[in-house]
């Protein structure tokens, strides 16, 4: 596989039929010559459609460069074009259809590019990009799959951002799921936080019986959180028996989390992400001066260029920052610091920042203000857990601010659409002060082999924060009530076993 250009498949094109390149001077007034000639492209030859193409190209013409290459296929004499020449005239054909006429015209041109063994990792990719585009995710596993099957070295052309939702994205067929998964597996996929795309596999391996592969996948499994997932929940005592519980320590694990990622976060021009990494470690153990000073310090670095993975990622940074701020019990430059990340947060971040800001609001015991803050999200703007994230902060903020109609609502939507993120609908029971509501589902989510895992993480012994909210107790000393119910703790321990863990638990 190779990326692909569009100036280089012309000139590779131009080369092959012996039109030779065009000098960028030569390239435009060629290209007018022709069209004030009125030569059709229909009446060229596929040397001079080369020298059309170099034109085009030349130009930055590109409804002209796609109906050249259009023009290219067309011609009786496209079958005898060696195999790279028609490679780069389909894939010429199809980026520039994505490109000019959008995802679903395109999608027949980059299906018929991929059907015939395209070369080029820009043309598979572009055909994953239009199929997602177009809600058919599981054509994109396919495609997916097929890639990375195909060539592993494909990885190096993919996002790890993409891959790890991709490989957990509910909305794909779990069969999907599973072998996007296995690809990634076998082509010895490497990023940070993926312990949980591999945990999914070997829930998977497990499921179909192949318990041997599945303790194969469990030498990847290192972080702290993946480490507590295996020897907290019983259905993995075969496996962690076989392994040996010992080489499983929790302690060990999350320390060191820590100490890999104060390394990375040390290290000379130490990636953005990695710094990042560490101030989020700073906080989920609790070290909030050090996450403060660490935060700071990396907001106090030189502007990244626009458009850049470290811009993308700086609004996040100062959203940690208000979280580090809250736990401080420094109310007021939280809400500042979550408004500066709203401020600079791209359009398709924006959204979780302001649910964020709501959240803020809520803990801080200012429902109004968090009705207020979420009051323009709409579900066109968030993913559907997303969206039930901002109906919490309606469903809670309405509750205690005395909206009633607003409450019940979000609580109905919420009632709705429960799985699109379970944590979410019991935290809004627990806010409403329905105990007994929040253990009926605490129960469900603990019976359901899908939600159990998630659900068994809130009976783990964690640290504490310092300085908790009003609402943070109350919330807190409910669910603490519920958990110790016997039916509660019974279906808790049919499917697994608490650990003291050192770190805070996750947060909303």
């Amino acid at each position: 596989m190779s990326s692909l250009t569009v100036r280089g498949a012309a000139v590779a094109i131009a080369l092959l039929l012996g039109a030779g390149p065009l000098s960028p001077l030569a390239a435009a007034p060629a290209c007018a010559a022709a069209r004030d000639a009125k030569t059709t492209l229909k009446q060229m030859s596929l040397p001079e459609l080369a020298e059309e193409m170099q034109a085009a190209v030349e130009a930055e013409d590109a409804p002209r460069l796609q109906a050249v290459a259009r023009q290219m296929r067309r011609s009786p004499d496209f079958p005898q074009l060696p195999d790279e020449g028609r490679h780069g005239v389909l894939a010429i054909i199809a980026l520039t259809t994505l490109e000019l006429d959008g995802a679903a015209e395109a999608l027949p041109e980059l299906q018929a590019a991929v059907a015939a063994a395209s070369p080029y990792d820009d043309v598979w990719i572009g055909l994953i990009n239009a199929q997602l585009a177009t809600e058919d995710r599981n054509a994109a596993a396919d495609v997916l799959a097929a890639l990375l099957a195909r060539d592993p070295a494909t990885l190096d052309a993919l996002s790890d951002d993409f891959l790890r939702s991709f490989a957990r994205d509910s909305r794909v067929d779990a069969e999907r799921r599973f072998a996007v998964q296995a690809q990634l597996l076998a082509a010895n996929w490497a990023a940070p936080h993926i312990t949980y795309v591999w945990l999914d596999h070997i829930d998977g391996l497990l499921e179909r019986g192949a318990e041997d592969k599945a303790l194969a996948v469990v030498e990847r499994i290192r972080s702290g959180p993946g480490v507590l997932q295996l020897r907290g929940l019983r259905r993995y005592d075969g496996l962690v028996a076989t392994y040996g519980a010992e080489r499983l320590d929790i302690a060990a694990a999350y320390a060191r989390d820590l100490a890999e990622r104060e390394a990375a976060a040390a290290a000379p021009e130490a990636a953005f992400d990695a710094a990042m990494d560490w101030v989020d470690s700073l906080f989920y153990a609790a070290r909030f001066d050090e996450a403060l000073a660490a935060a700071e310090a990396l907001l106090a670095r030189p502007a990244p260029a626009a458009g850049s993975r470290d811009a993308e990622r700086r609004p996040w940074l100062a959203d940690t920052r208000a979280r580090v701020l809250q736990e401080l019990g420094r109310e007021a430059e939280a809400v500042v610091a979550q408004r500066e990340a709203i401020a600079a947060g791209l359009d398709s971040d924006r959204v979780s920042h302001v649910i964020n800001l709501g959240w803020l609001h809520l803990r801080q015991g200012r429902p109004s203000e968090a009705l207020a803050a979420v009051s323009a999200v709409e579900a066109a703007h968030a993913s559907p857990y997303g969206v039930m994230q901002a109906e919490q902060v309606r469903a809670c903020g309405g509750h205690l601010a005395g909206q009633s109609a607003v409450a019940d609502a979000a609580l109905a939507y919420m009632r709705e659409h429960w799985r699109d993120a379970p944590g979410a609908y019991q935290y809004t029971l627990a806010c409403r002060g329905d105990a007994d509501a929040v253990a009926e589902l605490l129960i469900r989510r603990l019976q359901d082999p899908a939600l159990a895992a998630e659900a068994a993480l809130e009976f783990h012994d964690r640290l504490q924060p310092p300085k908790p909210t009003a609402f943070d107790a109350r919330i807190d000393q409910l669910h603490r009530q519920v958990r110790a119910r016997p039916d509660v703790r019974a279906a808790f321990d049919a499917v697994a076993r608490p650990f003291a863990v050192p770190s805070l638990s996750a947060q909303f």
